[in-house]
């Protein structure tokens, strides 16, 4: 749910996630696995987190609007590669 976006506040502002684990009370693999999306916090840990970073829980779990996406495209006997990013 929100790992993407945990991620890049913590890379952003220069923290690792030892530093974060130990701030919020949880252990370093806890903050592993929320940037993997293989678990999410709790109600009380999304507010930590968000008082971590300073913002509110509403833009900790909004949707992070950046995205990549690579595509191959053949004309003509041409191969291009694209990448976008919005």
């Amino acid at each position: 749910m929100i790992g993407r976006k945990l991620k890049q506040l913590r890379e952003e502002n220069g923290i690792k996630q030892d530093v974060l684990a130990k701030a919020i009370g949880v252990q370093r693999q806890t903050i592993s696995m929320y940037e993997t999306d293989k678990r999410d916090p709790d109600i009380p840990t999304l507010k930590k987190i968000a008082e971590f970073f300073q913002i509110t829980v509403d833009e900790l779990i909004e949707e992070v609007k950046e995205f990549e996406y690579e595509f191959d495209y053949e004309a003509h006997g041409t191969k291009l590669h694209h990448k976008l990013r919005k």
